[in-house]
Order: C-alpha cells, then sequence, then structure tokens
C-alpha cells in the first residue's frame, strides 16, 4: 500500500506535466502552419480537436491547413499560366 501511494505521489505530477493541453496544440499547430509545415500542422491540429472538439478555431484552422497545399498548387499554375500566354 505505502508502496503504490509513494508511486503515485512521484509519479503523477510528472504525468500531468507532460500533457500538453489543447490550447498548447493549436498554438503550435497555428505555428508550424505559419512555417508551411502543413503535415506537422495537421497532426497539431488533430490532436487539439481531439482533446476539445469545441476549441475555438480549431477546425477552421485544420480546414486552412488542409486547403493549403491545394491553394498554393492553383496560385503556381495561375502564374504559369500567365507566363506561357503573357
Amino acid at each position: 500500500m505505502f508502496r503504490s501511494l509513494l508511486f503515485a505521489i512521484l509519479v503523477l505530477p510528472v504525468a500531468l506535466s507532460a500533457q500538453t493541453s489543447a490550447d498548447e496544440l493549436l498554438a503550435k499547430a497555428t505555428n508550424a502552419y505559419a512555417a508551411e509545415t502543413y503535415d506537422l500542422a495537421q497532426a497539431y491540429a488533430d490532436s487539439a480537436i481531439a482533446l476539445n472538439g469545441e476549441l475555438p478555431g480549431a477546425h477552421k484552422l485544420r480546414g486552412d491547413i488542409k486547403a493549403a497545399p491545394e491553394k498554393f498548387a492553383r496560385c503556381l499554375a495561375g502564374l504559369c499560366h500567365r507566363r506561357e500566354t503573357g
């Protein structure tokens, strides 16, 4: 009994401090999105939503992250088209 209580007293604070909050994960997703590391941003956003599905802005950011590579491809195609016709 004493061993398990001691174990809980020593290990529980470490385990709790290791958990990342949904807000922290969303902040990491936002930073990764700004750095254009979309796979990492997606993983952070998905983790944040898994912890708190009602986190303000999380679903929009996830949608923006998913759309970003396609948006870039459309912009690049438009530039190539302008160059060919320009």
